[in-house]
Order: C-alpha cells, then structure tokens, then sequence
C-alpha cells in the first residue's frame, strides 16, 4: 500500500532537522536523511506546518538553536554533573550528545507549538 505525501506538512530529520529526506512511498517504509544518514521511519520524522521556510532558512534556525545551546552548555554542564547525569571527566565527550539531543527537542517543541498557534488561529478565523 502507498501513502501521499501531505503536502501542508513539511518533515524534518529527527536528528539533526534537515529537510534532505528520501522517504518511501510504502506505508510503513524506511527514510534516510541526506545530511546525517539517519535511517528510520515515517512516525519518526518531525513534522512542522508547510511554511515559506526553505530549508536554507530551517538550516539558518537551526544554526541559531545551537548558537543559544552554546552559550548555555557551560550551565548546563554543571546541572548535568550536579544531578549525576554524567561525570566531570566526560563533559567533552557526554555534553555535545545532550546539545544535539536538546537543539531537536527545542525545535521540535517550537515548531509544534508554531503549528498548534497556526491551527487555532485557522480555526478561529474560520479558514
């Protein structure tokens, strides 16, 4: 069985955002991302309100998230070690893992809260 893309969604990589994606047209079939090489699933892709953004422009946001990640990583780092979620020893190699985790986790939750703001505003203006 095939599925239509839908086209007032625009799908992202779940692990680095980029909008590069081969997605199969059987239902339940594998995606590869073109920038990382993340292999997965349909169900795994983020998902954001098909917008004039190109994906220059999601890749320019996404550059900004991790602008802001670094900033806060030396904070973080110390919220990390204090609550036992990694060692001092491995700040170099554990934090960039917990940036990359964080910088999706942000995105996604801006982009569904922009989808869900999108939807009620369409919903209360009747379009």
């Amino acid at each position: 069985m095939f599925q239509e893309p839908d086209k007032s969604v625009a799908y992202h990589c779940p692990e680095c955002g980029a909008a590069t994606l081969n997605i199969s047209a059987v239902i339940g079939g594998e995606v590869r991302c073109h920038a990382c090489k993340w292999v997965g699933t349909h169900d795994e892709l983020l998902m954001a309100p098909a917008s004039p953004l190109t994906a220059e422009a999601l890749s320019l946001f996404m550059d900004e998230i991790q602008a802001v990640f670094r900033e806060i990583s030396p904070k973080l780092a110390v919220i990390l070690v204090r609550w036992g979620f990694m060692r001092q020893e491995n700040i170099r190699t554990e934090l960039p893992a917990y940036g990359k985790r964080i910088g999706v986790a942000v995105s996604t939750a801006l982009l569904c809260a922009y989808r869900d703001l999108r939807m009620k505003k369409v919903r209360h203006n009747g379009g």
